[in-house]
């Protein structure tokens, strides 16, 4: 969504090289990170709270799983167009990117119908990559037998 524009302006204050933004910025790497950030940090909980028994080895590998998969499913999310949403004039991805991107410079405030529209496009983003998730899980499960039951 705005993380492209904001990574770069962050970036950019902070001194980081343009390599390294435009890596960064890169829908399979936001993807991945995302992905495995919330695994990390949902299973790390659960286990500091005793509700989770699972060892530091297989949240690693949880955690590695999903890097993958959210990079892929990032890579291929940034493939689908459709129109009004993340592709085509004036769509709602863009026009919050823009959003972002002056609440960081400063330069303008982000309105409410501005925000909305990101919020759509994640809406939107988060049920495919949802029903993606879930594809993987059934086939992991039922087809190679690993996984969660």
């Amino acid at each position: 969504m705005g993380a492209p524009s904001a990574i770069g302006k962050v970036g950019t204050t902070i001194g980081a090289s343009e390599k390294i933004l435009n890596f960064l910025s890169k829908p399979f790497i936001i993807g991945g990170i995302s992905s495995g950030t919330s695994t990390l940090v949902g299973e790390s909980l659960e286990t500091m709270t005793g509700t989770n028994k699972r060892g530091i080895e297989q949240i690693g590998l949880d955690v590695l799983e999903d890097l993958i998969l959210g990079g892929i499913l990032g890579g291929i999310g940034s493939k689908i167009k459709i129109k009004g949403l993340n592709a085509g004039r004036n769509n709602y991805q863009a026009i919050f990117a823009g959003g972002i991107t002056r609440l960081i410079n400063g330069t303008g405030a982000m309105h409410l119908k501005t925000l909305l529209k990101g919020y759509i496009a994640q809406l939107v983003e988060s049920i495919g990559d949802g029903v993606a998730g879930e594809i993987y899980d059934y086939i992991k499960t039922e087809l190679f037998g690993c996984g969660e039951a």
